[in-house]
């Protein structure tokens, strides 16, 4: 019965709770299928009427941590992208990051001259003559939706700077962009995907398309941010966000960034065995 119990979204709607959607949610997170089924079970049992899903969510995550650290990590991964903010600043960084783990060369913010009028771009890749830029959209909750309205404004943008020779300053870097993307950590609307398979407007988001979207991007690039890290504090995140640490690999290749936060070296060891559990 408890399929029928209604439930909050993050938007403040009710909807059904869904026990086969928590126990594929869990599956993807590379829990076993024991093992997703008896948390879903037992989180389904304990479900009072219009409990939001945060709380549903932090007791599965609860009850996965305690059996399964690395599933939980990946479980926590959309959290931790959500935990980058409040600027756009990482997320447009992570993006970058996934780029130039592809070969490419990357950089954030840069201007470009369109055929009508300039453009920031918030991350501009170039790898054998072609370039490709992205406009991020980030959110630091879920619920937020890049609509119609945005793929409609960002289509336009692409269009005027499609086909433009770029470079980087100060380097002999020049190609011709040639695709265009428009990446956000959350979801689409349903009339902006419709848009955008209509238009030919590319669209990354955390579960779109079903394969080589964000989530499978950041496993597949090895970009877990350093917001994924349980062992850490919410000071100590922001504390390494502010000094550009943002991906957990900076500290696994230089385990020195943790003696900035003031961890000894039996915490120090704890911390870098769970980086490698995760990575």
């Amino acid at each position: 019965m408890n399929h029928q119990i209604q439930i909050l979204k993050a938007t403040g709607e009710r909807e059904s709770f869904d026990i086969a959607r928590l126990e594929a949610s869990l599956a993807r997170s590379g829990a076993t299928d024991d093992i997703a089924r008896e948390i879903a079970e037992q989180v389904a049992s304990d479900l009072r009427p219009l409990t939001p899903t945060t709380l549903i969510y932090q007791k599965a995550f609860r009850l996965l941590a305690d059996k399964a650290r690395r599933p939980a990590a990946r479980y926590s991964l959309r959290k931790a992208i959500h935990a980058l903010g409040p600027t756009g600043f990482p997320f447009e960084e992570l993006i970058a990051e996934m780029y130039r783990n592809k070969g490419y060369n990357a950089k954030r913010g840069i201007f470009i001259t369109g055929k009508c009028a300039p453009h920031e771009i918030d991350v501009l890749a170039i790898k054998d003559g072609v370039a490709e830029a992205v406009e991020a959209k980030f959110h630091n909750q879920s619920g937020i939706k890049s609509d119609l309205k945005v793929a409609l404004y960002v289509k336009a943008r692409f269009e005027d700077i499609m086909g433009t020779v770029v470079s980087f300053d100060g380097e002999k870097v020049s190609a011709r962009i040639s695709d265009t993307y428009l990446i956000t950590n959350t979801k689409f609307s349903s009339t902006a995907i419709n848009y955008a398979e209509c238009a030919g407007l590319k669209l990354i988001g955390w579960n779109y398309p079903e394969h080589h979207n964000l989530h499978d991007l950041i496993e597949e690039y090895n970009v877990h941010p350093v917001t994924s890290l349980r062992k850490l504090s919410d000071a100590n995140k922001r504390q390494l966000l502010q000094q550009g640490i943002i991906f957990i690999r900076q500290i696994q290749e230089n385990p020195k960034i943790l003696s900035t936060l003031g961890f000894g070296d039996i915490m120090s060891q704890s911390i870098l065995e769970e980086i490698k559990s995760i990575l």
